[in-house]
């Protein structure tokens, strides 16, 4: 059975499941109220529908309400419809504010709590399917933290949808909750112009989904479907770096979140990010952060100023 998230429940409304399938291990937090409908059909249902709803539904979080995952499982959509949140992932920070949308890439270490006005309302829905890695790609949906919105009546109109026939039909009918995920998500793509070409997006998507592992660049290419010296030449203009660093510093980001949020030990975070030797690990981490990971985690102040996570 997939694992159930893990935190407090206070609030959950009684007459709705649990969210299942959506958390690893490591994930944890402390949600506020939260109404969620589950598609209970996800785990016994067919599992070759190109795009799978697990969850819709809302929260209201007051201050000090957060949640965070070291690595996540499916694509999620977060949209904020009152007060703001604070959003980390894989070490970039940024706050969204009403009308904002965030999104949770698969394979991401994040970190979303409520912001500074002290509240926040959202409404969310949980996504997983064969051809959903695919679309993030294709969409440039998976290159992207945040989108600044406003979300419109159309995007939130196809998620009320999608949340009215997960519960009143439940499982019954996963083609027709497939064909409503794939409409909500066009909606969202639509509000994305993509700013880098169609192999850099594949490439970056293929970057993020292995952050645990080390890559090289005839991997990166070849998941972008173009040479190694033509994406060399694409990364230089378009993010000025190349494949390899661009990977070694998506993975260094993830190390701070984790160093910084989770409990686990440096070696553990170092095997996360696909370093089998702590103390290489700790090498790199140093060239990058200006510090030790022992250093980060204690939250040494670099140059007059305390370390970012």
């Amino acid at each position: 059975m997939a694992p159930t998230e893990r935190g407090s429940t206070r609030g959950v409304a009684p007459d709705r499941p649990p969210v299942v399938g959506w958390d690893s291990p490591g994930s944890r937090g402390h949600p506020g109220a939260n109404r969620i409908v589950s598609n209970n059909g996800y785990a016994h249902g067919p599992l070759d529908l190109p795009f799978k709803p697990i969850f819709c539904g809302s929260c209201t979080w007051q201050a000090g309400h957060y949640w965070q995952r070291e690595r996540c499982t499916l694509f999620g959509v977060e949209l904020v419809v009152r007060g703001d949140v604070v959003f980390t992932q894989n070490g970039r920070e940024s706050l969204v504010e009403p009308g904002g949308i965030f999104l949770l890439q698969p394979g991401s270490a994040h970190r979303y709590q409520t912001g500074p006005s002290g509240f926040c309302e959202r409404r969310f829905a949980g996504f997983g399917g064969t051809l959903i890695d695919s679309f993030l790609t294709r969409s440039g949906l998976g290159s992207y933290d945040t989108l600044a919105g406003p979300w419109n009546a159309e995007l939130a109109g196809r998620l009320q949808r999608l949340e009215d026939t997960m519960r009143t039909r439940g499982s019954r009918d996963q083609t027709l909750l497939s064909e409503l995920a794939y409409a909500f998500l066009l909606s969202l793509a639509d509000m994305v112009s993509s700013p880098y070409p169609t192999a850099v997006h594949d490439a970056l998507a293929f970057i993020r989904q292995n952050l645990h592992r080390s890559l090289d660049n005839s991997e990166i290419a070849a998941a972008a479907h173009v040479s190694v010296p033509h994406l060399a030449r694409l990364f230089r203009a378009a993010l000025r770096t190349s494949p390899v660093r661009c990977h070694v510093t998506e993975r260094m980001a993830r190390a701070r979140v984790m160093l910084r949020y989770s409990g686990r030990s440096i070696k553990e975070v170092a095997q996360a990010t696909g370093y089998d030797d702590p103390l290489y690990f700790s090498k790199r981490f140093h060239k990058h952060a200006g510090m030790s990971p022992r250093e980060y985690r204690a939250g040494r102040v670099l140059d007059g100023r305390p370390a970012s996570p």
